[in-house]
């Protein structure tokens, strides 16, 4: 099964709170399938979350990774700053 929208290599520019062996400054994460609509976009959304990290593609358009409880267990998730959309995030190789 294919994504309905880009897949992006990010990297990981800055993490507060977030806690994993694999996300660090310098990390890099593959966006996946869309997992729902948030109804902030990421910009907005990191007012309100104590722990996230920051990211970047290659293209220079910023992302939040966060964890979210929606899916009925802890999940990360990636959200562009400019955007509501949320989508898996799996860690990649440089």
């Amino acid at each position: 099964m294919s994504t309905a929208f880009p897949v992006r290599r990010v990297i990981v520019r800055s993490v507060r709170g977030l806690k994993g062996p694999r996300l660090q400054p310098g990390s890099f994460w593959i966006t996946g399938n869309i997992l729902f609509r948030n109804k902030l976009t990421g910009k907005e959304a990191i007012e309100l979350k104590p722990a996230w990290a920051k990211a970047v593609d290659e293209d220079g358009r910023e992302y939040l990774l966060w964890q979210t409880d929606s899916t009925g267990e802890e999940t990360l998730v990636v959200q562009a700053f400019d955007s509501c959309y949320c989508f898996e995030i799996t860690p990649s190789e440089p």
